[in-house]
């Protein structure tokens, strides 16, 4: 685009289809495109370099043999298996959750990484007075791994907890040894929203398009 512009504006005015003025119009608004583009780039490097040092970081992990780590809908994802870190019904870490833990904290507080710990359970019911549904139990077994986590140095400031109860299997709760694969922790990367998509235009766009809409209803009162 920016040499589009520049090129533009060198021809009009090599053929005298604009005047002076015009051309250094195009000029200066080709010069500010193209320093725009640079920034442009240099930011869309460093986000790039960020992404490449927290996978890198995450793959570690896998080498290790401390979890397992894949790239699921996008999002790259270390799975744990909630069996090994809780017992039947608990949101308690076991002796070995914890030291599972504390392994893979050290390469997670590494970098500037944000990263979301995800509870899913399986298909049975839960209703205790402490664990009134598989919502409970998913999201109080995630805070348990992120306050753990944070007990082992990784910031609080890059971590966060979510719950996603029975409702995202891996497989279909047919069996028990499906179920168990269903009951699992999942540490996702989460990237800041501006390395993946132009956020800030998409918003001024949908907020210009709601402007337009108003002042046509506007208009349209009589």
């Amino acid at each position: 685009m920016r040499n589009i512009i520049g090129l533009l504006a060198i021809a009009l005015a090599t053929t005298g289809c604009v005047g002076k003025k015009k051309y250094l119009e195009l000029e200066a608004a080709y010069t500010k495109l193209e320093r725009k583009q640079s920034r442009t780039e240099a930011k869309s490097d460093k986000q790039l370099d960020a992404l490449l040092v927290a996978l890198d970081d995450m793959m570690k992990i896998k080498r290790r043999g401390l979890a397992e780590v894949s790239i699921e809908d996008g999002r790259a994802v270390i799975g744990l298996e909630a069996d090994v870190l809780f017992a039947s019904g608990s949101a308690e870490l076991t002796p070995e959750g914890v030291a599972a833990i504390q392994a893979l904290a050290p390469v997670l507080r590494q970098g500037n990484g944000q990263f979301q710990v995800e509870g899913h359970t399986d298909s049975d019911p839960i209703n205790t007075p402490l664990v009134p549904s598989n919502w409970h139990l998913g999201a109080d077994r995630a805070v348990a791994v992120v306050t753990e986590l944070v007990k082992a140095g990784v910031p609080a400031t890059r971590l966060s907890a979510a719950s996603y109860g029975a409702f995202q299997p891996v497989v279909s709760n047919n069996s028990a040894a499906n179920k168990s694969q269903n009951r699992r922790i999942e540490i996702a990367y989460v990237p800041e929203l501006a390395e993946i998509l132009p956020y800030r235009q998409i918003m001024d766009h949908g907020t210009a398009g709601k402007d337009s809409d108003k002042k046509g209803k506007k208009g349209g009162k009589g």
